[in-house]
């Protein structure tokens, strides 16, 4: 839930294979959430592909990435790097066009983003 941090979260619930009941009483619903510094220290991740350069271009604002592993759809592991600082361009020349899944990691987290290489 941490990952929803300031914004306004909406919840559904669902009578699963009723068709002919049009009530669904519920009670007694709670959220436990311990909040901390860190929750409110939001790390703005950003990332784009450079199509001239070939290169995924990968920014941490407050912390230093420490890995990336780019992946294919197929879920084969194509790239891994380990990273050690806020700002890390990602040479992807050598892989085929296509889209590609990168999994960067971040104080002890992770972050998976897609891009398109072309």
């Amino acid at each position: 839930m941490s990952s929803f941090v300031g914004q306004t979260v909406y919840f559904a619930f669902r009578h699963h294979a009723v068709s002919d009941e049009f009530v669904l009483n519920i009670d007694n619903i709670g959220i436990d959430v311990t909040l901390s510094i860190n929750e409110f220290e939001q790390n703005v991740f950003t990332h784009n592909y450079d199509k001239v350069s070939k290169t995924l271009n990968l920014e941490s604002s407050n912390s230093e990435m420490t890995n990336v592993e780019v992946y294919s759809l197929l879920g084969q592991s194509v790239v891994s790097k380990p990273l050690s600082n806020t700002s890390e361009s990602i040479d992807v020349s050598s892989l085929n066009d296509g889209v590609y899944l990168a999994k960067v990691s971040i104080n002890g987290n992770s972050k998976t983003i897609k891009f398109v290489k072309n």
